[in-house]
């Protein structure tokens, strides 16, 4: 998963556009305006609490890397070093997707 490893610190982070159960989403910049889902909370005293969810997330990065269509965001890399964990994505112009179902 090196290819896609970013390191953080090349992150810039701005206002938070969402909250989640595991952390927070920002709008951020990485050569150009992208979407940052930081994953929080993660002891390294949990053991194997943090361990499996360092595991699901790489799992989602894995599953994100080889995922396309025109109508996702495009996945652009990840943060993969504990305790920074987080996923880059495009930032998408719509602010909520629920608006585009109804």
């Amino acid at each position: 998963m090196k290819e896609w490893d970013i390191p953080l610190s090349s992150l810039q982070l701005g206002e938070v556009i969402g909250v989640g159960t595991f952390g927070a989403v920002y709008k951020g910049k990485w050569h150009g305006e992208v979407a940052v889902k930081r994953i929080v909370d993660l002891d390294p005293a949990d053991g194997d609490g943090m361990a499996s969810r360092v595991e699901a997330f790489k799992h989602e990065v894995a599953v994100l890397h080889k995922t396309r269509h025109e109508n996702l965001v495009l996945f652009m890399g990840a943060c993969m070093k504990p305790p920074d964990l987080a996923i880059v994505t495009q930032l998408s112009r719509v602010s909520s997707k629920f608006s585009i179902v109804l």
